[in-house]
């Protein structure tokens, strides 16, 4: 009979790091809860005329004696939690079943007493998010875009191109993020969508931060919809030329390529390059017709190609795979805007391709300056490993994750040694069975770390203790052992 293992591996990281030099260092993937059972409850504040949340059975006084605050404490059958000498403060608790507001009024009135409030619960600042459907959003969290949120300071607004089958003009989630483009399908000034497409490319790209919806990777970019592509998804190469050409005259930074052809074009290639020479960053997605041949523009050189990954970070089953290929991204079931202000799920390297673009203009918002090939070398020295195995044939690509960039263009140093990944084959091993695993290693961090010793746990037991060397960052180590399973 086969026993169905439940492997379960617990990762110590036995090294801790400082760095004097630091003046900021951030450590990820760490929760720590700080207290349970809070008793919160509401409390009007007069001075601002609204209701606060506060501490129910908490107390700050500040004092003019301490030996008579203690007495006062006492006296009033309250216990004191914690003091601030220097400060002359106490907090106290006070029974449950006195009111927090005749407690407060009551201590005010003590000579001693010099102020009393409540003690009032803060929270980090940042951006927070309450779109409607963002817990639908795997992308997002993959690609650890809501860490973006806390350090993007001081953005500016990029403008960037969807060249498309249009944009859906007066969707509530978009309409507000949208410039004026233009339709070269029917030549006129209506970029309308009649097909859906490019208003699910636009909604994963900028989506607004507001309380509907989703939440685009870039929710204050301002989107330039040009419409090339007709209401079954067809266009030509030379409406793609007049869009590219367009968009550049109109100002973009990126512009968002979630189409291609078969053709080699010497003149959509002129028309690209052209672009590149005018300070836009083009990316492009890869196909989805399960083979290595180029799609255009996604073949040239000047281009930045995505493909689709799932949430295991493998590649889809009819996803092209060439050399061609730069970067992995979301790109299966993405929940994302569609026309009629409805929301749809989509998969294929036209959302990848979305996820890429809107990633690079967040980066565009928080360091202008970037140049196509400074943005290349911070996709290079940012990206998740992906293991081969993942992928298909020998293409070698890894996975783009929005706050890697944004610590990197920042100059953040951080510490972060990450298990990628664990194989273990076969995943289901008899009692007794040898069992192979492979454990992936990435220093997802952007300093150097020391060498370092890691447990892993199966079933609660130690099975094995891994010593990894020094890593330098975005460097990835592979530890391969023999487990018999018992």
């Amino acid at each position: 009979m086969i026993r169905r293992y439940s492997i379960i591996f617990f990762v110590i990281i036995l090294a801790f790091f400082s760095y004097a030099d630091s003046s900021y260092t951030q450590t990820r993937n760490k929760s720590v809860k700080i207290r349970n059972n809070i008793r919160k409850q509401k409390f009007y504040l007069k001075r601002i005329k609204r209701n606060v949340n506060i501490i129910g059975d908490e107390v700050i006084i500040k004092y003019k004696d301490e030996k008579k605050a203690e007495q006062m404490i006492k006296r009033k059958k309250f216990e004191k939690i914690r003091g601030i000498k220097r400060l002359k403060y106490n907090k106290i608790r006070i029974p449950k079943t006195r009111k927090i507001e005749d407690v407060i009024t009551e201590l005010k009135k003590e000579k001693d007493i010099l102020k009393a409030e409540p003690n009032y619960i803060i929270k980090k600042s940042g951006q927070t998010i309450q779109d409607e459907y963002y817990s639908s959003q795997w992308g997002l969290k993959k690609i650890e875009w809501e860490k973006c949120l806390d350090i993007s300071q001081n953005a500016q607004t990029v403008r960037i191109a969807v060249i498309d089958t249009g944009v859906d003009l007066n969707h509530n989630d978009l309409k507000n993020n949208l410039l004026s483009g233009y339709n070269f399908v029917h030549n006129n000034a209506n970029p309308y969508d009649d097909n859906g497409h490019g208003t699910m490319v636009a909604g994963v790209i900028g989506a607004e931060l507001n309380t509907i919806g989703i939440a685009g990777i870039n929710p204050n970019v301002k989107i330039l919809p040009v419409k090339v592509l007709d209401h079954e998804g067809y266009g030509t190469y030379f409406d793609l030329i007049q869009g590219i050409d367009y968009a550049v005259g109109q100002g973009v930074k990126v512009i968002n390529l979630s189409l291609g052809g078969e053709a080699y074009s010497e003149i959509l290639k002129d028309t690209i390059d052209d672009a590149v020479n005018h300070g836009c960053v083009i990316i492009s997605a890869s196909g989805d017709e399960n083979n290595n041949l180029p799609l255009y523009p996604s073949g040239y050189e000047n281009v930045i190609c995505a493909v689709d990954l799932n949430e295991e970070d493998k590649i889809n089953y009819d996803a092209n795979f060439g050399s061609f290929i730069d970067y992995g991204a979301p790109g299966i079931g993405i929940y994302s805007t569609f026309i009629n202000n409805s929301y749809k799920y989509a998969t294929g390297s036209s959302m990848a391709t979305a996820f890429l673009s809107g990633m690079v203009s967040l980066l565009l918002a928080n360091q202008p300056a970037l140049s196509k090939d400074e943005i290349t070398e911070v996709l290079n020295s940012s990206s998740d490993y992906v293991p081969e195995y993942k992928l298909k044939s020998d293409l070698k690509i890894r996975r783009i994750n929005a706050y890697r960039a944004m610590v990197l263009i920042k100059k953040i140093q951080e510490t972060d040694i990450c298990i990628i990944d664990m194989k273990v084959t076969p995943e289901n091993p008899a009692k007794g069975q040898d069992t192979e695993v492979k454990v992936f290693i990435q220093n997802q961090g952007t300093v150097k770390t020391p060498q370092t010793p890691i447990k892993l746990i199966i079933d609660k037991k130690l099975i094995k203790t891994l010593s990894f060397p020094e890593l330098d960052p975005n460097e990835v180590i592979i530890r391969e052992f023999i487990w018999k399973a018992e």
